[in-house]
């Protein structure tokens, strides 16, 4: 087993709109930060499903999950998100809540500068 420290992934964000990968740290020039949103994402898909879903049952009709899952989402104590399918679900029919709740909501996608 290695006692050496863990390697993080660097992205740095180019003027031409790639990132470009090192390690130590990771830094976007435009101010994403993505391991803000990877901890807080689950809240907010938390706060979408809650808006555009009664409950767990129906979150697991709309997305094609079992109802273990929709309540795993509804469940503050579960940090868990969808794979990018459900998130394309989520954008294709719910639109709007979707932009003001994930979009406006992730905080780290509002740091732009």
């Amino acid at each position: 087993m290695s006692t050496s420290s863990p390697t993080y992934l660097k992205l740095v964000h180019s003027s031409d709109g790639r990132f470009s990968h090192g390690r130590s740290q990771i830094h976007c020039a435009n101010g994403f930060d993505p391991l803000r949103l990877r901890s807080d994402m689950p809240d907010v898909w938390r706060d979408f499903i809650r808006a555009t879903q009664r409950d767990a049952n129906n979150a697991a009709l709309a997305y094609g999950v079992t109802l273990q899952t929709g309540l795993n989402w509804l469940d503050p104590e579960k940090p868990l998100v969808p794979m990018g399918d459900k998130v394309v679900i989520a954008a294709r029919f719910w639109p709007e809540q979707f932009g003001r709740i994930v979009l406006e909501g992730a905080a780290p996608l509002r740091a732009v500068a």
